[in-house]
């Protein structure tokens, strides 16, 4: 399968039984998606996020033939995630208990010496912290148009909510996030 094919494209072929289309489809949104979940969730549970990573690809499998070639797949693949995740939390009758530190491992580049590599940790844990600290809604926004690099029209679209609200709530994520990065460098974190 050709791997310069659009995602859509490629979800047609795989919809068509093309694995090779689905392996491509995989290797791009892979760190995508567990990557949002993570975020989304926080530090709270690895192995959660790890179900419901699995749990959002069995999902497309599933209803793989309900995709529309006219639509964004990764607007669609989004959505899967979220929905899992949200039925989740709905199910969930417990509270998440915090966990040390089961950040996501991160790839190390091979130039890349093991100061630098440490720094780029640290700086990864900060920015997870700190969006901790902001409210659901604004950490979704961020999450997925600055970290995600989705356009908030998608965006928009995978939280159910309008372009415009996407936006304020990028605004105010944005505006909290520096309030609290101002806050940390006085040492009031």
């Amino acid at each position: 399968m050709n791997s310069d094919l659009s995602d859509e494209h490629l979800m047609s072929a795989y919809v068509n039984g093309d694995q090779g289309s689905f392996a491509i489809l995989f290797e791009r949104y892979k760190n995508k998606i567990y990557g949002f979940l993570h975020r989304r969730l926080g530090s709270k549970s690895r192995m959660l996020v790890d179900d419901l990573f699995q749990l959002t690809w069995l999902k497309l499998h599933q209803s793989r033939a309900s995709f529309n070639e006219n639509k964004l797949f990764s607007t669609w693949i989004f959505t899967i995630a979220q929905n899992s995740m949200l039925d989740h939390l709905k199910k969930s009758s417990s509270k998440f208990e915090s966990a040390d530190d089961l950040r996501v491992e991160q790839e190390m580049d091979p130039s890349e010496n093991v100061e630098e590599k440490m720094i780029r940790i640290e700086s990864s844990d900060k920015i997870d912290q700190l969006l901790l600290l902001l409210p659901d809604k604004l950490r979704e926004a961020i999450v997925l148009c600055d970290l995600e690099e989705l356009p908030s029209k998608e965006v928009a679209i995978i939280l159910n909510i309008n372009d415009v609200v996407v936006r304020q709530r990028l605004f105010k994520a944005r505006k909290k996030l520096r309030e609290l990065v101002e806050k940390e460098k006085g040492g009031i974190i």
